[in-house]
């Protein structure tokens, strides 16, 4: 049996009465036959049954609380098509109508939630395989340090958090896109950018957002992950609908069923080929802090600023590095770096201490979704790796061959070794490679050189003005934010264009000698 109740209050005199109300509904043509049990619409016939009263013992309006039955499953279309009918006939008396109980609305919703349930669990299906295969059948407790397992197992809580993971982040962990590197740091590379030269295209490249799906599974099944998510999204709301008892129509239903005809198409596929996806060894446990990241946006910032972290100690590793054959374009795990530096007496014991604790909090973050981390503790330790990062990249010593790795244009480096020649065959003047320039000192900075993929430029150290520029080559700098040294830049695109560049460093080199 299934039952639908509608609340009608009565503001007219004129339909205040059984009679009345039998009247109206036999008024639409649909309506074939009123009975004091039976309705037929359209030949369809139905159980009803009506109560009246008042809203209070003194005073009107009136109401009608109306019960409508259906007794078998198959008729229920044509139930809800004379529900609709009757409801329309209903508005006559009062265009609000309280729908007290719906067991239709209720039975699409049980049909609606076991297809999103399946096609939830499928994709889970396919998440579980995809790290298993992996990262091997025991990835969770394989790859997770003592101390998270020691964690969970005085929480008795299951460290496969795979299967405790939410409905919309099943999604972001396949398609959201990550950045390998903090996003702040792609920010700030470009802000600082005074021109396009001075942008590597492959590097910017390799900081842009990448997905899961983009990266192992779009090339082997026929779908964009735009096109996925935005569906995935749309039978999330429905599925929040549902779940927050907000009953569904048929249409409703229907598009749900379309959805997850499509979204299980495109899961199974990719099941199908999930042999074929392969991971790199150096990708694995990028894939675990992708999977932990996607817990809250503040897990994310930490990963992120830890990763920064664990850059800067991969280079400082190599620098220090004695007999270790360590790959050059390749970073070095946290856990070997501070082990190298605290071989080579790199860095201050009370950092080698802060490095070990930040890093076991980094496990204890990425391996243990279910450990219940304070929100404030993860801003606390986020504050403390951005400090931990900016006085490692102090120590980071700055090499020509960082200045000249990534440029492309062998003119360019030919501009540059003409500037180096000539600025060394000047008396006592020494080289340092800063981070971002190169500077050539007598004492203090006379020149400053940051060489670019398409220019030069060049900064000497002097107030705009004290220098002659008779070829009008400089540009007055004293007003606006610059890397180097002094009032005037130089910009060289040309090995033709040194000569006049050459008077104007040798002005700064008799300058800043006195």
């Amino acid at each position: 049996m299934y039952t639908v109740e509608f609340l009608v209050i009565v503001a007219s005199t004129n339909t205040n009465s059984l009679k009345s109300l039998k009247s109206l509904l036999l008024s639409d043509d649909d309506v074939e036959k009123v009975t004091s049990t039976k309705i037929t619409v359209a030949g369809y016939e139905f159980s009803y049954r009506v109560e009246t009263g008042k809203i209070n013992a003194d005073k009107e309006p009136t109401y009608f609380v109306l019960h409508f039955e259906c007794e078998k499953e198959d008729e229920i279309p044509k139930f809800v098509k004379s529900i609709r009918v009757i409801r329309s006939v209903l508005s006559i008396i009062n265009p609000k109508i309280y729908k007290l109980w719906d067991d239709i609305a209720q039975y699409y919703s049980e049909r609606a939630y076991s297809r999103i349930y399946k096609v939830e669990n499928l994709l889970r299906k396919l998440l579980t395989k995809f790290m298993f295969i992996n990262l091997g059948i025991n990835w969770t407790s394989e790859r997770m340090p003592e101390e998270v397992k020691e964690s969970i197992r005085s929480g008795n809580k299951d460290p496969n958090f795979l299967h405790n993971v939410d409905f919309i982040q099943l999604s972001n962990f396949l398609f959201s896109e990550k950045y390998p590197n903090h996003k702040e740091f792609l920010i700030k590379k470009l802000s600082k950018a005074d021109s396009i030269d001075e942008l590597n295209l492959e590097e910017i490249k390799s900081l842009l957002p990448e997905s899961n799906w983009s990266r192992y599974f779009e090339e082997l099944v026929d779908c964009e992950g735009e096109f996925f998510i935005k569906r995935w999204e749309r039978l999330y709301k429905l599925r929040n609908a549902i779940a927050h008892n907000r009953f569904i129509s048929i249409g409703e239903l229907e598009e749900v069923e379309e959805l997850v005809e499509e979204l299980s198409l495109i899961i199974e596929e990719a099941i199908e080929k999930l042999s074929r996806v392969v991971v790199p060894d150096d990708e694995l446990e990028n894939v675990v802090e992708n999977v932990a990241s996607e817990r809250n946006q503040q897990v994310g910032n930490f990963i992120a600023s830890f990763k920064e972290l664990e850059n800067t100690l991969s280079k400082l590793s190599k620098q220090f590095s004695i007999g270790e054959q360590l790959a050059k374009n390749t970073i070095v795990p946290i856990s070997k770096s501070i082990s190298l530096l605290a071989n080579a007496n790199a860095i201050p014991r009370e950092i080698l201490d802060d490095l070990h604790i930040a890093n076991k909090f980094r496990n204890l973050v990425v391996h243990s979704s279910t450990f219940d981390i304070p929100s404030l503790l993860i801003g606390d330790r986020i504050e403390e790796i951005k400090r931990l990062n900016e006085s490692l990249s102090d120590k980071i010593e700055v090499k020509e061959e960082d200045h000249l790795a990534k440029i492309t244009d062998e003119s360019i480096i030919g501009i540059y070794r003409s500037l180096k020649e000539y600025l060394l065959s000047l008396d006592n003047v020494e080289v340092k490679y800063n981070k971002h320039y190169i500077s050539f000192k007598l004492g203090r900075n006379i020149t400053d050189i940051k060489i670019q993929q398409k220019s030069v430029k060049i900064w000497l150290n002097a107030r705009y003005g004290e220098l002659s520029d008779p070829n009008d080559i400089a540009r007055d700098v004293s007003k606006v934010g610059h890397l180097g040294n002094g009032d005037y830049q130089i910009t060289i695109r040309s090995g033709d264009d040194l000569e006049p560049l050459f008077e104007l460093i040798n002005q700064s080199y008799q300058l800043n000698k006195e």
